[in-house]
């Protein structure tokens, strides 16, 4: 996944993606975007985003399998 990015600083600063679809992307003004993932994952990132905790790691495994580490 390629970011857009302006000068020598891109506009994101954590991104993920695998060959399964699923991706990442939070921003550096802290939003957050993702897709191609299951429900469980939707569920804990809508919780975070409720909950005013960011992500600081985010990967995905096969069997719809992830790994996210948060403030």
């Amino acid at each position: 996944m390629h970011c857009a990015a302006h000068a020598h600083r891109p506009l994101s600063h954590l991104h993920c993606c695998n060959s399964s679809g699923e991706w990442f992307v939070k921003g550096r003004n802290g939003k957050m975007w993702w897709g191609g993932t299951s429900d469980d994952f939707d569920d804990l990132m809508d919780y975070l985003e409720e909950s005013e905790r960011s992500p600081t790691f985010v990967d995905f495994g096969q069997y719809n399998a992830y790994f996210v580490t948060h403030e």
